[in-house]
């Protein structure tokens, strides 16, 4: 059941997207251009706010708190938007625009971390199943015709509150623990390898791929002819396929990459053919439409099938990777759809300047491909992601935490409890654990004060504790750490601690 709810929670995100593409915006956009883009950028704006309060603070995303509010502001926002095109009021429509980018964003990470629910073999047929129910969905309401935009604004909020109905039951738990525990930005920096920071290249690539989505949507202006739609969901329904067949290896991170790339890139080659709608060229003019739409569809699922299963692997990071994810998507999807704007208006003045332009555009996206990305796989960017254990874990796996509290902030009360239950330690613990550390130091040629930072990590500190202990900042902390885990091998604050007890073993405590 709980699959089920989650495959049907993405589909209908989906189909909310369709139908604010293809039922709404355009009636929008015709009475008011910018309002399209102000709701890009305010739901980009809004995502990078979330990745950041996710990562920093995330005891303040209150979930349901929020979710009830958005849930508020979309339905009001929607009702101005309907009161805009009715009476062709831009203003109104300017004020509705914001929320509708702004509620979709909130939702989607609400789903991206129901997706940590999957295993990494449901993930990889859910996903895409998703997509193909989305795109039946699409084909039904293209056959039924042209929809109203009092009835795409209504059919809009009934699917985002019912993708909201369907995951939160799965969710609930986990958002509670990650409130209650430290935030990211403290796990992270005695955990380096079970966060991705947001300068990886995989946020990275989020943000280029989906520019190309936010190009395309602008190209097309949300719609495509009914066979040129069709012919857009065969990459996604052709993965599905693949991935139904269970063959190892066949679809994977960077197969779902190169696929989508290649879909990009042709795309990009192919703008040029949108200069001539009629003559021997003209089957071709929706060309690159459909390519573009298709590849970003296809990346779409691949930027799931990852907040999925990096979100498993480390369900206490699951909402910092969806809302960092949809941060990248997000702002990705405005610079593509501004790039296109600008493209669209050179073109009318000056059709040569379009297609240096998209020379250049298109060199750039190989080049990031072939440079950036050559020695870089998706695949091994998962692997690499280290679970996080609960500081209780941490404490209870060396004898030197017995009784020691969590310390959940860097404050003096948190460290005097911590020196107060170290002193509760017999001394000659005390003393087989100093030499144990001392030995493994020797052995990997820690500095002294990589053996401080050392001595605290292993007895399970958070990096506040190491900060006020030693007296040095966040940074400094985390640059120790990592010298410290590249000399010694390991990639958690766990695999150290068993370092530690394995030097004890061998030196007989």
């Amino acid at each position: 059941m709980q699959k089920i709810q989650i495959c049907a929670a993405l589909a209908l995100l989906q189909v909310a997207s369709a139908i604010l593409n293809t039922g709404l915006f355009p009636f929008v956009a015709d009475i008011s251009p910018i309002s399209r883009e102000l709701s890009t950028f305010c739901g980009a704006g809004f995502s990078v706010l979330a990745a950041l309060a996710a990562y920093y603070r995330p005891s303040w995303l209150r979930e349901r708190a929020i979710s009830g509010v958005l849930l508020g502001l979309l339905a009001a926002s929607l009702v101005l938007l309907c009161a805009g095109v009715q009476t062709s009021d831009p203003l109104l429509i300017a004020l509705g625009s914001p929320f509708g980018g702004i509620g979709m964003v909130w939702f989607s990470i609400l789903v991206g971390v129901s997706l940590a629910n999957l295993k990494w073999e449901e993930a990889l047929c859910l996903i895409p199943l998703a997509f193909v129910i989305a795109y039946g969905i699409q084909m039904v309401l293209s056959a039924w015709g042209a929809l109203s935009p009092v009835v795409a604004a209504t059919g809009y909020f009934a699917a985002i509150a019912a993708a909201y109905l369907l995951v939160i039951p799965n969710i609930d738990n986990l958002l509670r623990a990650i409130r209650a525990h430290e935030s990211p930005i403290v796990l992270d920096a005695t955990n380096p390898s079970s966060f991705l920071p947001f300068s990886s290249l995989v946020f990275i690539t989020i943000f280029l791929f989906n520019a190309a989505c936010g190009f395309e949507a602008l190209l097309s202006g949300g719609a495509l002819p009914p066979f040129e739609a069709w012919l857009s969901y065969l990459p996604v329904a052709l993965l599905l396929i693949m991935a139904l067949s269970r063959k190892d290896g066949l679809v994977t991170a960077n197969n779902l990459k190169t696929a989508s790339g290649l879909l990009m890139l042709a795309g990009l080659l192919a703008l040029p053919m949108m200069l001539f709608p009629t003559g021997p060229l003209g089957f071709a003019s929706h060309a690159t439409a459909v390519l573009l739409r298709g590849g970003s569809d296809c990346f779409a699922v691949l930027t799931f099938f990852l907040v999925a299963t990096i979100g498993a692997r480390n369900p206490l990071g699951s909402l910092t990777t969806s809302a960092s994810a949809m941060a990248a998507s997000w702002v990705g999807i405005g610079c593509g759809a501004a790039a296109m704007g600008l493209l669209q208006a050179i073109s009318q003045e000056n059709p040569g300047a379009l297609i240096f332009a998209n020379g250049i555009i298109t060199f750039a996206f190989v080049a990031y491909i072939f440079v950036a990305l050559q020695h870089f796989s998706f695949d091994r960017a998962i692997a690499g992601v280290v679970p996080v254990k609960p500081i209780d874990a941490l404490r209870n796996s060396t004898a030197a935490q017995t009784a020691e509290p969590q310390p959940h902030r860097a404050s003096s009360g948190a460290q005097s409890l911590a020196e107060s239950a170290e002193a509760a330690v017999p001394e000659e613990e005390t003393s087989a654990f100093n030499r144990a550390c001392a030995q493994v130091a020797e052995q990997f040629l820690l500095t002294a004060r990589e053996l401080d930072v050392l001595e605290l990590l292993a007895r399970g500190r958070t990096s506040p504790v190491i900060q006020e202990r030693l007296v040095v900042s966040h940074n400094t902390v985390k640059s120790h750490v990592r010298h410290i885990y590249a000399k010694l091998g390991v990639h958690s604050q766990q695999e150290l601690i068993d370092v530690i007890d394995r030097a004890r073993n061998t030196s007989g405590k």
